[in-house]
C-alpha cells in the first residue's frame, strides 16, 4: 500500500479564513510524532501569537515550519525541540530567518 505525503493546513482554505481571523491566535504547542507522511505544515507561514514550543520526532518528511520573519517577532517561543539531524535538513527561506531560530532549538 502507498501512503501519500501530507499536508496539515489546507492552504486554501486557510487562506480564507486567515484574513477573517487569526486560527491559531491560542495555540501554545505544537507537537507532531511519529508522522511518517508529514510533508508540511502549511505552504505559507502562520501566525502563532502564542506559541511557547514546537516538538518534532519522527517525522522526517517534514523539511519547512511555517515560519518566517515576522514569526521572529513572537516573544513567547521558549523552544523548538527535535533531533539535530531533522534541524540540518530543514530548509528555509534564508539563513536569516534559520538564524533566527537556532536559539530556540535543543
Amino acid at each position: 500500500m502507498q501512503q501519500q505525503a501530507v499536508l496539515l493546513v489546507d492552504d486554501e482554505k486557510y487562506s480564507s479564513y486567515s484574513n477573517t481571523c487569526t486560527i491559531f491566535s491560542s495555540l501554545k504547542t505544537l507537537w507532531f510524532w511519529t508522522l511518517p507522511n508529514l510533508k508540511s505544515i502549511c505552504v505559507h507561514p502562520l501566525d502563532f501569537p502564542c506559541l511557547e514550543e514546537i516538538s518534532v520526532n519522527e517525522c522526517p518528511k517534514l523539511k519547512k515550519l511555517p515560519l518566517d520573519t515576522n514569526s521572529a517577532n513572537n516573544n513567547t517561543l521558549r523552544e523548538i525541540v527535535g533531533s539535530t539531524e531533522w534541524w540540518e535538513s530543514l530548509e528555509w527561506e534564508d539563513e536569516t530567518i534559520k538564524s533566527t531560530f537556532a536559539p530556540y532549538f535543543k
